[in-house]
């Protein structure tokens, strides 16, 4: 990284470098005397090369500024968006049982149930529930299934759904409205009629002029079950992108337990400060059972989001540099013309131009560089912004363009106005003997 960053500064030194010495080997003895004490503007050739340059910068700088603009906007909605539920206070933590100790159904039942029956007491008069999965935590298992009652020609074709096995209290830990029916409840046990509960995007999917309540689906597996749905409940957000809902299925824990899963607890105070009781208490029901992936469900979602906020800082970082440095060349291109001019401003003052005149004139130079570079500007930025939102909508939705280049055309103006205005006032300020003889 250092030798490219330093062969290309080499590089960009030596071609822009070689392009004035080659311009100043080629004068014309003729021309320069002709020019020498007459034209206040300097060789027209010679402005084309810095103008171009500067709009070309102008030009690159909206670009990058639109596409920065839109890019961290994006992420700025996907974060805002719902989740669905309340992920403040709750500490969260795994558990994953070993097969040979806890070799069946039964005794991971049994162990989960004296687990959260002595956890209990830490969360006071909080909710305290076990889960396979949980939000932005990355492991989601998705299974297809049968509707009782519809037929279904092509296998293939059968619809699928994303799956959660949760105890009771799961719901009320998230702070998860129940919708519809029921949640999963403490009756809900081996020995029960299997039932689930289904999100609301499952309900309006499959269910759309009826009720969910009392349907029955069969799950496709090596062991088909079929449950009858009890209940609906509020869409969760699983992920950190913010594409539409997706269909959710959700089993009591006592029907469908699993050797690894994740305990939640909702505190009133500090949910960190809980962990090392947590910790004790699993090892006072098995001392071999350790507990791992201690974080609040704070962390999970700040972690989830975390790429995107690293990659929109960086963008808004490499904008801000991009337009410091048009401002930079702006300046200085306005700033050289009002050193080359200053016998001309001088005459023009001499004649009766006022300060306010000599600093239109100087001004609008910087703002024609700007028209100037408004159109392929504008061009590219949309071309820019169709290509980003392509890739973009695969993480939700996108932030619409039109008032991103609006505004960052109105900055970009307002910039360049006030990279001349330094320039205009030295150009107004001249003195007309001092810069009569200034040549």
């Amino acid at each position: 990284m250092f030798a490219f960053t330093a062969s290309a500064g080499l590089i960009t030194a030596i071609v822009f470098g070689l392009a004035p010495a080659l311009e100043a080997t080629g004068t014309d003895v003729s021309s320069v005397l002709k020019e020498a004490g007459t034209s206040v503007s300097g060789s027209r050739r010679k402005g084309r090369l810095r103008t171009a340059l500067v709009v070309t910068q102008l030009v690159l700088a909206m670009v990058l500024l639109i596409s920065t603009c839109l890019l961290v906007s994006t992420f700025r909605s996907i974060w805002a968006a719902p989740n669905g539920f309340d992920h403040r206070g709750i500490l969260t933590f795994e558990v994953a049982l070993d097969e040979r100790r806890y070799p069946d159904s039964s005794a991971i039942r049994a162990f989960y149930d004296r687990a959260l029956a002595a956890l209990r007491p830490l969360a006071g008069q909080q909710p305290v529930a076990v889960a396979q999965d949980i939000p932005f935590a990355g492991r989601h298992s998705r299974i297809s299934f049968r509707i009782e009652g519809r037929s279904y020609p092509d296998p293939q074709s059968l619809p699928a759904t994303w799956i959660n096995s949760a105890g009771p209290s799961y719901f009320e830990t998230l702070k998860v409205p129940i919708l519809d029916g029921r949640g999963i409840e403490f009756r809900d046990g081996p020995d029960a009629p299997r039932v689930a509960v289904v999100n609301q995007a499952f309900a309006r999917q499959h269910f759309p002029r009826e009720t969910a309540i009392g349907q029955r689906i069969t799950l496709t597996r090596s062991r088909p079950a079929t449950v009858e749905i009890v209940g609906v409940v509020g869409n969760i957000r699983s992920q950190a992108d913010n594409g539409p809902p997706v269909p959710y299925v959700y089993f009591p824990f006592a029907q469908e337990p699993a050797a690894a899963a994740r305990i939640l607890i909702r505190s009133a105070g500090e949910p960190t400060a809980l962990i090392k009781a947590a910790r004790e208490v699993v090892a006072g029901v098995d001392p071999q059972q350790p507990i791992f992936n201690t974080k609040t469900m704070e962390d999970w979602v700040e972690e989830s989001f975390a790429p995107y906020w690293i990659l929109g800082r960086l963008a808004a970082g490499f904008g801000l540099l991009a337009l410091t440095m048009t401002v930079i060349g702006v300046y200085g291109v306005v700033a050289f013309s009002v050193a080359q001019r200053t016998r001309e401003f001088g005459i023009r003052a001499a004649l009766g131009a006022d300060r306010r005149r000599l600093m239109r004139m100087v001004s609008g130079q910087g703002l024609l560089l700007m028209l100037f570079a408004f159109v392929p500007g504008l061009l590219l930025s949309i071309a820019a912004t169709m290509g980003l939102r392509s890739l973009l909508t695969e993480f939700g939705d996108v932030a619409s363009a039109t008032p991103v280049i609006g505004t960052v055309v109105a900055v970009l103006a307002a910039a360049t106005l006030a990279a001349t205005i330094i320039p205009a006032r030295r150009a107004a300020a001249v003195d007309p003997v001092a810069a009569i003889r200034h040549e």
